[in-house]
């Protein structure tokens, strides 16, 4: 019985033939484990100790494919044990998923090798000098055509689709395309001018139409700004080109722009004893620069005399909280100088004359 069991046939198979090949397929992720425990005791040891990165890519890619790789195999090995050709329509099934696996393996393999190469080749050229933003984009390009190069090998392995020809419809229906998505075409132009020109890059702190935030991404077609209240914001990319845009991080110093107002009761001694404990506060400041510092009796205004400052933080424009308390130390010191010197502050107030 245990014979008749196993020589039963299937499709023109013995059973077991169906059976260890069923087997195959269902031990692949148990398979894949073992050999890539093996690539990472054995391989990944000697790559390490070449200089260079073509070998480092190589096993990658071997790595991240295996999966595919092995139920390539398992497909090509069944072949060779099982009744494929005489079993009609399912041999042909049989024959287009082992073909069609064949080429998709070859194609993401590549795929995975040449990106992985490129982002050694990036990350370690010294001359190229590229910044993360621009070399996102670049594997974004290189992502794209890959795998549009795939797609195109793909149907051109599958019996019964010419290439040539789609093509060339392809070719004829890209015009209609165009105009159709004039929108994204000119986001993509504006991605690329973006990051190319370093307008900005992933983590820099921007000023926008309004709105105020941290690049947290940039695609080809938008760029996310997270704003401080935690909002993400997905703006198109033509935006952005297309407006004024203030990279706040690129900014090399703090600029802090002040005026103190005074009663109009305050005479001329006053006015320049309290220039003198403006400066005197600013200069007693670690983290406020000594050069730099204007201050100057600006104007008589309507309800005040004015005294305009301008003095730089040795911070820079990420360091928000810093820069605040900069600010409030040296207002203490004003503040507390001008109580000393019976200075006071102005406050909006109107005197009425009338005439008998």
């Amino acid at each position: 019985m245990i014979t008749e069991i196993i020589n039963y046939q299937i499709l023109g198979n013995d059973l077991w033939r169906v059976f260890l090949f069923l087997l195959t397929i269902a031990l692949i992720p148990s398979i894949r484990t073992i050999v890539n425990e093996i690539v990472e005791i054995i391989v990944v040891k000697i790559t390490s100790k070449t200089e260079s990165k073509v070998d480092d890519a190589l096993i990658e890619a071997l790595e991240s494919n295996m999966k595919f790789i092995l139920l390539t195999i398992a497909f090509f090995v069944g072949k060779l044990y099982l009744n494929i050709t005489g079993n009609g329509i399912i041999g042909k099934i049989y024959l287009f998923i082992d073909n069609l696996l064949l080429t998709v393996t070859i194609v993401l393999f590549l795929i995975k090798f040449l990106n992985n190469l490129t982002k050694y080749y990036l990350n370690n050229n010294k001359k190229t000098k590229i910044n993360k933003t621009s070399m996102e984009l670049i594997l974004q390009i290189v992502d794209f055509t890959l795998y549009t190069i795939g797609v195109i090998v793909i149907l051109d392995s599958i019996e019964g689709i010419e290439v040539t020809a789609l093509l060339a419809g392809l070719g004829v229906g890209g015009l209609a395309f165009a105009f159709a998505a004039q929108d994204m075409i000119k986001n993509f132009f504006s991605g690329v001018m973006i990051i190319f020109d370093k307008t900005f890059n992933i983590g820099d702190k921007i000023n926008f139409n309004g709105n105020s935030g941290i690049i947290e991404n940039l695609k080809l077609r938008s760029t996310k700004l997270r704003t401080y209240d935690g909002t993400l914001l997905t703006i198109p990319n033509s935006m952005l080109t297309e407006s004024v845009v203030e990279n706040v991080t690129k900014t090399p110093k703090v600029k802090i722009k002040q005026v103190f107002n005074v009663t109009y009761d305050t005479n001329s001694k006053k006015i320049k004893k309290a220039k003198e404990i403006i400066k005197d506060a600013i200069l007693s400041e670690d983290l406020a620069e000594n050069d730099g510092i204007t201050i100057w009796f600006d104007n008589f205004g309507a309800t005040s005399l004015d005294i305009q400052v301008i003095y730089y933080s040795t911070l820079d424009m990420n360091a928000w909280p810093e820069r605040v308390y900069v600010k409030e130390r040296v207002n203490f010191k004003i503040l507390e100088g001008f109580e000393k010197a019976g200075i006071e502050f102005a406050f909006p107030t109107q005197t009425v004359h009338v005439k008998k």
